[in-house]
């Protein structure tokens, strides 16, 4: 507007917001809304000069153009639309959380930052550099007969190269580890037995032990081949290899 103030109109680069527009329909998703009555409006950009009783005539002399007041100016401003995000836009499911093994070669036994390569949701294995560790879930080291306490160890450790294994195909090595596992679970008499679920889960695991030492065969003697990783698979699960 010549001889006068313009009405300073900010552009927000946001389309138009129309009546019956949803969340989807703008990009917006998963947001709730933070205006409350009051609160500063988006500008849409969207306005109309005959609204505000202003024509497109910029001739005329300066006494005319002063007779446009500050409300003139006001009412010349695009409409505006507040932005109210409704709470009722459909949530946006979480992103799946994708586990990334981590770099191996951390300090020997510390287990931080390994891959955790087996779990079933009582115990987990961590890859460590020169050896393999299995934990118990922190969920159930309470005391019984909810959990199966921190009376006995609490994990176990075994290096491949102590029971005849290359690192990199540690058979024997987690055979053990399961091994064991079975063992801690049954210092707790009756913990397996008190819930169903759990108890298939352990049979289960049971029969997968038994079955890989089978596979495993022949042997000279009869177990792992191994007269460290025999010890110890003896000491662990005598009632398996009876079946053997």
């Amino acid at each position: 507007m010549k001889n006068g103030k313009e009405a300073k109109i900010v552009d927000t680069g946001q389309l138009p917001i129309e009546e019956g527009d949803s969340c989807e329909d703008l990009g917006l998703t998963n947001l709730g809304s933070d205006l409350d009555e009051g609160d500063p409006a988006v500008d849409t950009g969207a306005g109309s000069r005959e609204e505000s009783g202003l024509s497109d005539n910029t001739t005329g002399d300066e006494s005319a153009s002063s007779t446009v007041s500050v409300r003139s100016l006001k009412k010349a401003r695009p409409k505006k639309v507040a932005l109210k995000l409704s709470a009722t836009c459909d949530t946006v499911p979480a992103m799946p959380h994708v586990a990334v093994p981590a770099k191996v070669g951390k300090k020997r036994g510390c287990g931080k930052g390994a891959p955790i390569i087996y779990s079933n949701g009582y115990f987990y294995i961590k890859s460590n550099e020169f050896d393999l560790k299995m934990y118990i879930y922190d969920e159930w080291l309470i005391d019984p007969p909810i959990g199966i306490g921190k009376v006995y160890k609490m994990s176990r450790t075994i290096t491949p190269s102590n029971v005849g294994e290359e690192r990199d195909s540690p058979v024997r090595t987690m055979l053990l580890l399961k091994s064991w596992m079975l063992w801690r679970v049954r210092q707790i008499h009756g913990w397996i037995e008190r819930d169903d679920a759990r108890q298939r889960l352990f049979t289960e695991e049971a029969d997968l032990v038994l079955a890989e030492i089978k596979r495993l065969q022949p042997q000279g003697d009869g177990l792992l081949g191994n007269k460290e990783a025999s010890k110890m698979l003896r000491g662990f699960v005598p009632d398996i290899l009876g079946k053997v």
